[in-house]
């Protein structure tokens, strides 16, 4: 998830959050229901539930599992804040060797 993270900073350095959530909400369509003739975010969101049999959790896990969701974004956003471009270049840059094949 980090390396997915850092790579989408690196290949789109102008992202913001609003950014982002707005493309999350495109990327629903406008819609808050699932259906299955059209990809969207929430109908892989009720995919990801349907595997993970979340109707048949605890409310106690569920709460559990939102909670830890919640820190690794946190998480993700404070490690966001330390990735430079220059530092982010040297990790994703190619080799001027491999350029020339």
């Amino acid at each position: 998830m980090t390396k997915f993270w850092g790579f989408g900073v690196w290949a789109y350095p102008d992202s913001s959050f609003t950014h982002i959530s707005l493309t999350l909400l495109k990327s629903a369509k406008g819609r808050l229901t699932y259906s299955h003739d059209r990809s969207s975010l929430i109908g892989t969101l009720h995919r990801m539930t349907h595997e993970l049999s979340w109707q048949s959790w605890s409310w106690s896990n569920r709460f559990t599992f939102i909670l830890t969701c919640i820190y690794v974004l946190k998480r993700l956003c404070r490690w966001n804040s330390s990735l430079t471009p220059d530092y982010l270049q040297t990790l994703f840059r190619v080799p001027a060797n491999e350029m020339s094949n």
